[in-house]
C-alpha cells in the first residue's frame, strides 16, 4: 500500500461523485467525467452551511428591525424573594436559619 501523501488529496467530484486523489497534481482534474474540482460551487460543506446560518440570521436581524418594539411587562417582585434564589431554590444560610428552634418563651 502506498503512503498517502504520495496519493496527494483526496477528492470526490462534485458532478458525478467519484472518488479520487489528486496525485500531488497541480489541477485536481477527475479521471472518470474531467470535471475541474477548483470550480466546485461549494467546496466545502461547512462553508456552505455557515453561509445559511449567516443569511438566516441577516434575515432574522431585518425582520427584528421592521417589526415594532413591544415593551415587555414589568415582572411582579415577590415578597419572600429574598427568602429563595433565582430558580426557587432555598440559599446554605436560609437553610441555617430553619434549622434552628425558634426562641420558645417560657410562661411560667
Amino acid at each position: 500500500m502506498q503512503d498517502k501523501a504520495t496519493l496527494g488529496t483526496r477528492y470526490t467530484c462534485f458532478e458525478c461523485s467519484c472518488k479520487f486523489y489528486d496525485l500531488n497534481r497541480p489541477e485536481p482534474i477527475c479521471p472518470k467525467c474531467g470535471v475541474d474540482q477548483v470550480d466546485d460551487p461549494a467546496p466545502d460543506s461547512r462553508v456552505a452551511a455557515m453561509s445559511k446560518v449567516k443569511e438566516a440570521k441577516a434575515a432574522a436581524k431585518a425582520a427584528a428591525k421592521k417589526a415594532p418594539k413591544k415593551e415587555a411587562p414589568a415582572e411582579e417582585v415577590d415578597a419572600d424573594a429574598d427568602d429563595a434564589s433565582a430558580d426557587g431554590t432555598l440559599d446554605i444560610d436560609d437553610m441555617d436559619e430553619m434549622d434552628e428552634p425558634a426562641a420558645e418563651e417560657d410562661d411560667a
